[in-house]
């Protein structure tokens, strides 16, 4: 079995555009797709809310994922970005009937230096909170983080030690 994990990252993809004339035809435009991926059950995505700075940002990660429960791994979880606050971020999980868990807040983590920070001890918690909140491998997941060295290490390990999903093995997207 591969220990490594196909992990997605964003692009920026060149495609040719087409015009009435050669010399348009010839010409290339940068196309940049959907800034996030559409909503997949078998898929894990991994945000730290410090890249989300567009206005919509988050409301568009909510829309174009629909996931089925966002877990915050930030120990100091806060809405005031991308244009949002604490009432109108949790207005956006209610509408969208998503599950919202404050993972630290529950373990009692508020410094970025906590030892129960570190995603491999993160995960076994984590499986606990998943199975109480309805169908552990039941996505699309998102997870927030503000930190990238633990986001990325998260990546890695969370798709390996999560249940499975029904569609197969789990499908990473990071941001």
């Amino acid at each position: 079995m591969d220990s490594r994990r196909d992990v997605l990252h964003l692009k920026l993809v060149s495609g040719k555009t087409t015009g009435a004339s050669s010399s348009d035809s010839s010409s290339e435009e940068e196309i940049q797709s959907t800034l996030f991926p559409m909503a997949i059950p078998s898929q894990m995505v991994f945000i730290n809310t410090a890249r989300l700075i567009r206005a919509n940002s988050f409301i568009d990660l909510l829309e174009e994922v629909t996931p089925k429960s966002v877990i915050d791994l930030r120990p100091v979880p806060r809405f005031d970005f991308c244009g949002l606050n604490r009432t109108t971020a949790f207005d956006l999980f209610e509408r969208y009937a998503l599950n919202y868990v404050d993972v630290t807040g529950l373990q009692g983590i508020t410094s970025k230096h906590h030892e129960g920070l570190k995603p491999e001890t993160m995960v076994h918690f984590l499986k606990d909170i998943l199975e109480a909140v309805g169908k552990p491998s039941e996505g699309p997941l998102v997870f927030l983080f503000d930190n990238d060295e633990l986001m990325f290490l998260a990546a890695e390990i969370f798709p390996g030690e999560i249940k499975q999903p029904p569609q197969g093995k789990w499908q990473v997207f990071v941001r």
